[in-house]
């Protein structure tokens, strides 16, 4: 799997989008199928307590915002955008690459969890009698 980022400024508003593409068939899209999408909160704390970076840009709070990491077996990617307004935040930029760094940091969490989940239940058992 891979995580992508790509980053946008246009009239001040600077915009994020973190996509991950190219799931493993065996281990993370079938994992998906039997446990369920993983949950990665897309709000929530940034920075000081919310990123894994130990030297964050900024630290800040957003609502929680708990969102699916792939909606669509079908689709070979997905993603979460974010937008930090300049007429918002006087520190956007700064904003938008904690966001980005934190949502990658999250996905990567979300999908070693999925990938660590042994599945000792499915089984077929025959009886003769």
């Amino acid at each position: 799997m891979k995580i992508r980022i790509q980053k946008s400024i246009k009239d001040g508003k600077y915009c994020v989008n973190v996509i991950t593409e190219d799931f493993s068939q065996d281990k993370e899209v079938q994992g998906m199928i039997k446990y369920g999408e993983p949950e990665v909160n897309v709000g929530g704390t940034y920075g000081d307590n919310g990123a894994v970076d130990p030297d964050p840009l900024i630290s800040y709070t957003m609502p929680d915002n708990i969102e699916l990491l792939k909606t669509s077996f079908n689709e070979k990617t997905s993603g979460f955008t974010m937008v930090f307004d300049t007429r918002d935040y006087n520190d956007a930029e700064k904003r938008a690459d904690e966001w980005a760094d934190t949502i990658a940091s999250r996905i990567e969490v979300a999908i070693l969890a999925l990938r660590a989940k042994m599945d000792s239940f499915t089984e077929e058992k025959v009886y003769n009698i």
